[in-house]
Order: C-alpha cells, then structure tokens, then sequence
C-alpha cells in the first residue's frame, strides 16, 4: 500500500509538471495540472501520509491520543499546503535571476521538490 500511494504520487507528479509546463500551448491543459494536482494528494493520502497520524499517538498515553491525532493531523495539511503552493516561487527567487526565463524555471520547479521530497 505504501509503494502504490508513493507510485501514485510520483505519477501525479510528472503528470503535473508536463501539463504546467505546456499549458500556455493548450487551454485544456489546466484541467490536466489540476487532476494532477488532486493525484498527488490522493497519493500521498494512501501512502506516506496516514504514517505519521498512526505513530505519533502510539508514543503517547491514550488520554493524550485524540489531542495529538488532531494536531498531528492539522499540522501535516497545513504544511504540506504551504509547502505545495509555495514552492514554485521559492525556486524561482532561488534561482531565477540565473536564468532568463522565469516561467520555464517554475513550471520545472515541482520535478525538483519532488526529487527532494521523494
């Protein structure tokens, strides 16, 4: 289950980053970067991501569980929100100004956070 979730992600991945990168060519294409999009939280949802609210609340006594589930919980998503829209322009004020086009360097930029994170 945790290599499909992660197969899944990386799937979702390449298909993001190939539609974003051509979609000033095709309108259509937008729908494509956001099926994409939901691919990758989907994969992540199945795969790496119930990890951590399944081992966190085992390290604890049972009162403290529904706390730290919640936490945990929110913690992950609001991170991997911030993380996931912010990425794009974090490399693009890294390493923009090396390059003269701004727009190749962050449609590229999630195949990068992705070997990272991945």
């Amino acid at each position: 289950m945790l290599i499909f979730g992660n197969v899944v992600a990386i799937t979702s991945m390449i298909i993001y980053t190939v539609a974003t990168a051509l979609q000033p060519s095709a309108n259509w294409l937008s729908y494509v970067s956001v099926v994409g999009g939901v691919g990758i939280i989907f994969g992540f949802s199945i795969g790496p991501g119930p990890i951590t609210l399944v081992i966190l609340p085992e390290m604890l006594d049972q009162s403290a569980r529904p706390t730290v589930m919640m936490t945990s919980g929110l913690t992950l998503w609001v991170g991997f929100t911030i993380v996931s829209v912010t990425t794009p322009y974090l490399f693009v004020s890294l390493f923009g100004f090396f390059l003269d086009q701004k727009k190749l360097l962050q449609s590229y930029s999630f195949t990068a956070a992705s070997v990272i994170f991945y």
